[in-house]
Parts: structure tokens; C-alpha cells; sequence
């Protein structure tokens, strides 16, 4: 996979599990939060209630345990309360929100000792809270209130929509900023990447934007002087030297190869007086409008410009495998005609502009080849 897709991916995926995480870890704190707020009420109700009836539970008189049964019952009109109940030491309920089971022994799960005074019964959907009654330092007896849980699971999912819509939120959020960053880092690695293949095709002039002041900025500013370098390079060495050599190393080792080759040289006519009545400036000028007339020419029928001397061009068409015996030397003697043509035309344009008054400070010039 492509690290153009692969990084976006893989933060993408991070910042998914990020917002996972942040959902569960805000469901679990909203779930404790309503549980404990919950577990905290009934046990204040229970403790105040004990606390509230010992004295009368002590007493053990019919109007003490009226009062006990009234109690309990204003205790069940509240909308949570599923139940309470008040048992004396001996385990035997005294008052109930049921008053059918009054005389009866509480539940061996409610008496427990070794059970916690506030715990969970899945099954009936409620949470117990069991409280000692005591007077004067004597346990005389037992209250049991038991609370519904169906507030604090409407509660808790509640709290657990709005976690994960805010989960969500962070989510995606954290998503678009993620993949943007991501984008924006991996942008110029794909940019190279199409850069450098533009180059392998031979396609020096490529340029990376480099505003950027991080290291992929500088990668950038370093890659294009490279590029720039190699360009100044290619003023002097025909490309398709430096084609060939990449394409057969093995060319660059001493003591070369012998091949079949013709040789053309070039030279200007006259060039001796030009450069005496015109300037060094114009000169050049001149030159290098005919060589870059010639080099198309050459390269053209596939030869290779092995140097420019002065007003003189020197060019080589090799035998390739595949050619004939002297498939090169008609390539040579195709160039040349081309070549003579080709000044000729430039020679007529410029005449022919001069004749109409315009100063092109270039003169015509004849060549004369040769193979």
C-alpha cells in the first residue's frame, strides 16, 4: 500500500479507537457517577431511618410498631422506593410496605453479615440497602430498603447517548483534523514521487514548492537545487549520454567499446570575419541560433553531439545491433542534407527580414558539412 494512503489510514484508525476510548472511559465515569449518587441516597435513607427507629423498635409495644408500619409506608410513597422493610433481632419482620408478609422471617440474603450493606439484585432490578437499628449501643434490630434500579439504567443511558454523541463528535472532528494534517504531510511525498518519475522520463525542468519551513521544506529546497545542478549539467553533455549510461552502466567502465560509427562535422562559413566586425555578444548569438538549428537535426536521426569547437560541430551516429551495416551512414548523410536545408530556410527568413528594414542583429551564414 502506498504510504499516500497508508499514513491517512493509519491515523485515521488511531483517532477512531482515540474516540472509542474516550466513549468508554465517559460511559464508565457517567455509570459510576449516577450508581454512586444513587447508592449514596439509599443509604441516607436507610441510616436516618434506622437511626430514627430504635427507640421505638426497643419498645416492642402494638402503638410502637403502628408507628414503625406507618413510617415504612410514607417511606414506599416515594416513586423509587420498590420496598422496605423493618425486622427485629431476631429476624422477624415487624413492618412492611407488604403487610401480607409481616410475622415472616426476612430473606437470608438481606441478613447476611458477611454481605455489604448496599448491593445489586439483577433479578428484581433493584438496589438493597440494609441498615442496623440500634439503641443504646444494642442492636435490636434490622431495616431493609430497596430501591429500583430502572431510574438509574434509564439514567445511565441517558448519559450514555449523550457520551457517545459527543464521543462521536470529538471522533469526527478529531478525523477531519487528522486526515487533513495528514494530508498536508503527505501531499509533498506524493508530489516528489510523480516529480521524480517526470525526471526518469528525462523531463529535468521539475520543481518542488519549498515555502514550507519544516524538513519536508527543506527536502524540497534541496531536491530542486539537485535538479538545478543537474540542469546546469545538461548544458554541456547531450542527454542521451546520460540516457545510455543509465541504461547500460556498463559504458562507463575504461577502455569503452568498438563500434561501427560515421562522424559529421560542421563548420561555419566565414566565421573568421563575422567575429572581427561584430561584437563577442552577437557572436555567440549567431553561433548558437545554427547549433540549436543543427542538434534538432542530429538528434533528429538519433546521432549524438559530441562537441561544439568554435563555429564547428562534431556529431556521431553509432551502428546500433539491430541496424543494418551502413544503416548509420545513411542516418549521417540524412542529417547533413537536413542540416543544409535547414540553414538555408533560417538564411531566407533572415534575408528576407532584413530586406523588409528589421534589425535582428544576426546575419545569414552558410555551413558546410561534411561525414
Amino acid at each position: 500500500m502506498k504510504i499516500s494512503r497508508k499514513y491517512p489510514l493509519l491515523v485515521e484508525v488511531t483517532t477512531l479507537a482515540t474516540g472509542v476510548g474516550i466513549f468508554f472511559a465517559m460511559a464508565e465515569a457517567m455509570r459510576g457517577s449516577v450508581e454512586g449518587e444513587l447508592v449514596k441516597r439509599g443509604t441516607s435513607l436507610s441510616e436516618g431511618f434506622a437511626l430514627a427507629s430504635g427507640a421505638l423498635l426497643a419498645r416492642s409495644s402494638r402503638e410502637s410498631v403502628a408507628i414503625l408500619q406507618n413510617n415504612i409506608l410514607a417511606l414506599g410513597s416515594d416513586p423509587d422506593v420498590l420496598h422496605a422493610r423493618v425486622a427485629n433481632a431476631d429476624g422477624l419482620l415487624l413492618a412492611s410496605i407488604d403487610r401480607d408478609e409481616v410475622g415472616d422471617r426476612l430473606p437470608d440474603f438481606l441478613t447476611d453479615p458477611r454481605g455489604s450493606p448496599a448491593f445489586v439484585d439483577h433479578e428484581e432490578e433493584a438496589y438493597h440497602f440494609r441498615s442496623t437499628i440500634r439503641h443504646r449501643n444494642a442492636v435490636v434490630g434490622t431495616h431493609v430498603l430497596s430501591l429500583s434500579r430502572r431510574p438509574v439504567v434509564a439514567a445511565i443511558r441517558y448519559a450514555l447517548g449523550n457520551a457517545l454523541m459527543f464521543s462521536a463528535g470529538i471522533a469526527l472532528a478529531l478525523s477531519l483534523l487528522a486526515f487533513a494534517f495528514a494530508q498536508r504531510l503527505v501531499r509533498p511525498i506524493s508530489l516528489m514521487s510523480e516529480k521524480v518519475r517526470a525526471i526518469a522520463a528525462g523531463d529535468y525542468s521539475q520543481r518542488m514548492p519549498a515555502g514550507r519551513n519544516d524538513e519536508l521544506g527543506q527536502l524540497s529546497r534541496h531536491f530542486n537545487s539537485m535538479l538545478h545542478r543537474t540542469e546546469l549539467f545538461l548544458h554541456y553533455v547531450d542527454k542521451s549520454i546520460i540516457d545510455r549510461l543509465a541504461d547500460d552502466e556498463s559504458l562507463s567502465e575504461p577502455g569503452g567499446r568498438s563500434r561501427d560509427l560515421t562522424v559529421v562535422f560542421g563548420d561555419m562559413r566565414g566565421y573568421t570575419a563575422m567575429s572581427n566586425r561584430r561584437t563577442a555578444d552577437e557572436v555567440i548569438h549567431i553561433v548558437n541560433m545554427y547549433f540549436h538549428l543543427l542538434i534538432e537535426c542530429i538528434v533528429h536521426f538519433d546521432g549524438l553531439v559530441d562537441k561544439t569547437m568554435g563555429d564547428a560541430s562534431m556529431a556521431i551516429f553509432e551502428r546500433q545491433e539491430d541496424d543494418g551495416y551502413d544503416f548509420h551512414c545513411r542516418k549521417a548523410v540524412l542529417a547533413c542534407a537536413y542540416m543544409k536545408a535547414a540553414t538555408r530556410i533560417l538564411n531566407d527568413f533572415i534575408r528576407i527580414r532584413a530586406f523588409e528594414g528589421d534589425d535582428l542583429s544576426v546575419e545569414a551564414r552558410e555551413f558546410g558539412f561534411s561525414a
